[in-house]
């Protein structure tokens, strides 16, 4: 027994080293500059490049609400005003706002609590609560100039005001029918969202046709908008301790924005991408098509406390006079289910972040949901 005191000494040295190393990466205070490779001018652009560059297209998607840019407390009190559809499943529960853009503008989780003493408040990821203010903003955007499906537009519901997954049945489609305000617009656009049974992954689907005598040339693009809330550091509470923010993933790991410390946009383009807002047991991800160019933007609105994630694509899509074509994101709403995650989108599962200590937490956690 002597002789083992003395690799047990070193071993809770190396640990305690590493967890250290791992607490200063993680709560350092880090100063993000913004991506040279960003704020190329047009001037320096090759001319083959010129036509429609993504980041001149995240600089033109529609600009925020006048329901945001006056705060929160005024959202609240539209609330009751808005077009809301309500889906009901097994494991959440989501509101979309046919009015806006048919976007979902709140989600609850049926099966988590903030507190496990508390059953009857539910865990809220989308919210438009003052304290809580999250939701989504899509569409598709024209690069003709003719009208386009984008997140301000109205939009009419094929379903009754509330929609439930019912038993025995494993998938629920709620579409949305775009009513543009122009006359004579030729573009027919449905938009779906597809829940299934037991799952926090959702699937959005455009399907858009061209009824028109000229092609439609388009790109879509998702945003996340999140109140920007600083929560001060308790050491009675570990959840204040961890990262409560944007990700963007670029294929291979991602990075971590400090939105604290934007001093303006920072822009890259990934084809294997999605991007995210994390906290300590939850996050929100949009993960546009695979294998397609997007533009990942993270912005921040100091003066309203509010921070933007956008994905442009860069590659259009010409839709031609007669014909149909889809268009599609998968979202992910709701906890840090490792097989869940793994399931959705490549390198999803890597948003539960073990730091330096990965090549021992990540084997411990997969024995213990294999024990679970």
């Amino acid at each position: 027994m002597e002789n083992l005191r003395l690799p047990l000494w070193a071993g809770f040295f190396v640990v305690a080293w590493l967890l250290t190393s791992q607490w200063s990466a993680d709560y350092a205070v880090k100063i993000e500059q913004p991506d040279k490779t960003t704020v190329q001018t047009r001037q320096n652009i090759p001319a083959e490049q010129t036509s429609k560059p993504a980041l001149e297209l995240s600089n033109s998607l529609p600009a925020l609400s006048n329901e945001l840019d006056n705060g929160p407390r005024v959202v609240q009190k539209r609330k009751q005003k808005l077009d809301l559809v309500v889906v009901t499943t097994d494991v959440m529960e989501v509101s979309i706002n046919a009015k806006k853009g048919a976007d979902i503008v709140q989600a609850t989780l049926l099966n988590y609590h903030p507190d496990k003493k508390n059953k009857t408040q539910n865990i809220e990821l989308l919210s438009y609560g003052e304290s809580s203010y999250h939701y989504l903003q899509t569409g598709l955007l024209s690069l003709s100039g003719q009208p386009e499906p984008n997140h301000q537009e109205a939009f009419a519901s094929n379903k009754t005001k509330h929609a439930f997954i019912r038993d025995q049945q494993e998938t629920l489609k709620v579409s949305f029918r775009w009513l543009p305000q122009e006359e004579n617009t030729n573009i027919e656009v449905v938009k779906s969202y597809i829940f299934k049974r037991g799952r926090y992954d959702i699937r959005l689907v455009y399907e858009i046709k061209n009824k028109g005598s000229k092609d439609y040339p388009f790109v879509l693009y998702n945003r996340l908008v999140k109140k920007d809330i600083q929560t001060e550091r308790s050491m009675f509470d570990v959840e204040t301790y961890s990262f409560n923010g944007p990700i963007v993933y670029n294929g291979e790991s991602y990075e971590k924005k400090e939105t604290g410390n934007l001093e303006g946009p920072t822009v890259k383009t990934h084809t294997s991408g999605w991007a995210a807002n994390i906290q300590h047991h939850f996050l929100v991800a949009a993960i546009p098509q695979q294998g397609e160019p997007f533009a990942y933007r993270v912005d921040a609105d100091k003066p309203n406390s509010l921070y933007r994630v956008s994905m442009v694509g860069e590659r259009p899509s010409a839709l031609q006079p007669g014909q149909t074509t889809t268009a599609t994101t998968t979202f992910f709403i709701g906890p840090k289910a490792q097989k869940q995650l793994r399931e959705t989108a490549p390198g999803l599962e890597l948003a539960v972040d073990y730091g330096r200590l990965t090549f021992l937490a990540a084997p411990l956690f997969w024995l213990l949901e294999k024990a679970h």
